[in-house]
């Protein structure tokens, strides 16, 4: 039942789209989709036809010839044993009984491959989004991250915009508010816009992204290029924060990103400018931290705070007798080396062979965890000067002459996430010590130091071909066979979206694989 009622033509806004002939008969705007609308409704519902027909297939009962039922007296059935033969065969097929009786007879199942309807509904899905200008994750639902559907993405969401600019904003909106404010409806502005929402392709992290790269700019630039306001805008249309939200609602990211700038302000000036507990308090409202609680920077874990070090008069810890044994083992290597002339050996042995940049990917908190738990589980006693690792990572390529940040994004761009696979522990001998390393059987961590070889300046390699693996301890000559072998971090699978940079000065920076 319909309602029919007269309303005056004032009060009607025509919307007519397309128009050829008048003003009043425009083109429909699923006109040119339709009959695909309808050709896809016709293949997922004939799909599902022939699916069930195809899945549900039939019986052959073969007979044989010489076959002869008991009574008769001449081989073959007779009629009503073939009828009989039929009326179990169906009870089968339609599920009246499971079981079939026969002696003679062969049943066969006859097969049949099951319909496949995805490449033809896609293909007609790929018409529809061609004919309405509509990226296929858009129409779809899909929420693939790919370089291409961002862009079609983008796109899309231009599209979207001029049409709104265009067509809904002055033919739909403004004709239906002038119409209102002339007929007293709403109130008479001055003046008023059309405004709509901006269509945000970036989620939160790739907003993230985005200012860190703006951030990044200006410190590779050494020159504010974006103020603070600037990336707020840019990056998360954000208004500058007031002088009382500056120190008043932040959030973690917030919080550690000011603690970090404040703790960055000290490096840069050489001077302690502001406390570590004036930045815990400004940061997060956390009270002082005892001598005890202090945690070295590069610590793997936390010290005791039972039993704090022991300090000397000078105020510094007082060494423990691991540390002399160490410093005494490094002493005399070093003598060894001067007295046989090995340069190589001393420049090691005083850090000179360190002298070059290296890129490295880190290792995330668990696999870093497990590899600091696998050195303390080496007994000081075989411990040589160097010590177990306190920086969990594996090298990708070591002796970079220039560290060319911007340089070293462009060799690694496009080559997607560093990915490694560990295996059991291993060991190579020095004269000095034997390295126990977790090895990397798996990954692309190879091609990633060809990369960078072949597209930075690097020093030549005295180390022979590239072996990637994660460093555990140093351990004394000969002792190193005795902690190859272990499973902690075998068959872990790594990936990173980074390699850091560092720097001579220990500089460290994050370099994004694209």
């Amino acid at each position: 039942m319909f309602l029919n009622f007269e309303v005056h033509w004032s009060r009607v806004i025509h919307v007519a789209e397309g128009c050829l002939e008048d003003n009043v008969f425009g083109i429909p705007t699923l006109e040119n989709v339709f009959n695909l609308f309808d050709d896809l409704a016709k293949v997922t519902g004939g799909g599902a036809e022939a699916f069930w027909l195809r899945a549900n297939q039939g019986l052959h009962l073969d007979v044989d010839k010489d076959m002869g039922m008991p009574g008769q007296t001449s081989a073959g059935l007779s009629p009503a044993e073939r009828e009989a033969l039929k009326d179990k065969a169906e009870e089968l097929q339609h599920q009246l009984q499971r079981v079939l009786v026969t002696r003679g007879v062969t049943a066969t199942q006859l097969g049949s491959d099951v319909a496949n309807i995805g490449p033809n509904a896609d293909a007609i899905l790929k018409q529809i989004a061609g004919s309405k200008g509509i990226p296929m994750r858009s129409l779809t639902g899909s929420e693939m991250g790919t370089l291409a559907s961002e862009q079609d993405a983008a796109n899309f969401d231009s599209r979207v915009q001029d049409r709104r600019t265009g067509y809904a904003g002055p033919k739909i909106v403004r004709r239906t508010i002038d119409r209102l404010i002339a007929y007293g409806y709403l109130p008479t502005p001055s003046k008023y816009e059309v405004g709509w929402p901006v269509e945000e392709n970036m989620d939160e992290k790739g907003k993230a992204d985005f200012a860190l790269q703006l951030a990044n700019i200006n410190k590779m630039q050494d020159a504010v290029v974006f103020t603070e306001e600037e990336i707020r805008d840019m990056a998360f249309d954000k208004p500058p924060l007031k002088e009382e939200d500056e120190a008043a609602g932040l959030s973690e990211m917030q919080k550690a990103e000011i603690a970090a700038k404040l703790a960055l302000t000290n490096k840069e000036m050489g001077i302690t400018v502001f406390t570590d507990n004036e930045i815990r308090d400004i940061t997060y409202g956390f009270k002082p931290l005892t001598d005890a609680e202090k945690v070295p920077i590069g610590a793997p874990e936390r010290i005791s705070v039972t039993q704090p070090p022991t300090l000397g008069e000078d105020g510094l810890p007082v060494p423990q007798p691991v540390q002399e044994q160490q410093i005494v083992a490094a002493m005399k290597a070093l003598e060894k080396a001067i007295e046989a002339g090995d340069v190589n050996a001393v420049a090691r042995l005083v850090g000179l062979d360190h002298a070059l940049a290296t890129t490295q990917v880190q290792l995330p908190d668990g696999a870093a965890k497990t590899l600091y738990s696998m050195g303390r589980n080496i007994p000081d006693a075989d411990l040589a000067f160097k010590g177990r690792e306190t920086d969990a990572h594996v090298t990708v390529k070591y002796g970079l002459i220039s560290p060319d940040f911007m340089k070293l994004q462009g060799v690694l761009a496009y080559r997607g996430p560093a990915e490694l696979q560990f295996g059991v522990t291993a060991f190579f001998e020095t004269t000095d010590y034997d390295c126990v390393y977790v090895s990397v059987v798996g990954g692309n961590l190879p091609i990633l130091n060809r990369a960078i070889a072949d597209g930075m300046e690097c020093a030549p390699s005295d180390h022979g071909d590239y072996v990637p693996h994660a460093t555990v301890a140093y351990v004394k000559p000969g002792l190193g066979a005795k902690h190859a072998g272990r499973i902690d971090l075998d068959g872990m699978h790594v990936e990173s979206n980074t390699i850091t940079l560092v720097t001579v000065d220990d500089e460290r920076i994050e370099v994004r694989l694209a």
